[in-house]
């Protein structure tokens, strides 16, 4: 395989982990839950809050360490998200040590099966 083969078939593999980056992002996406400001003061009224760290309270700024019981901000499920992109990140080693140190038909076997590789 030449110079120019092999940087295509980078191309193609960086262009695959692309695709599938994506995928995992959608797939580990989290339904976020904002509460009103109504929402909030009924929450506070019926205890249904914590406050995070009672040490460092601003006396201006007192209101940014409350964390409402209902409300939901994270964005992504960060563990099932580390979990998918370290299996995709060793895939992606795996196939282009194949580019680099297999022949042609395995290397093209190796993209094509990275392709169709499920990270899920």
């Amino acid at each position: 395989m030449n110079q120019e083969q092999r940087k295509y078939a980078r191309s193609r593999i960086d262009q695959i982990c692309k695709d599938k980056l994506q995928a995992i992002t959608e797939t580990c996406k989290l339904e976020t839950v904002v509460l009103t400001g109504a929402q909030k003061i009924d929450a506070l009224r019926k205890g249904e809050f914590t406050i995070a760290d009672r040490r460092n309270v601003d006396q201006w700024y007192w209101y940014q360490n409350i964390k409402f019981n209902k409300e939901k901000l994270d964005t992504q499920d960060k563990v099932l998200y580390d979990k998918l992109i370290k299996k995709l990140s060793s895939e992606k080693a795996r196939v282009l040590d194949e580019l680099y140190l297999g022949d042609e038909t395995k290397a093209l076997e190796a993209i094509q099966a990275f392709a169709n590789f499920n990270v899920k």
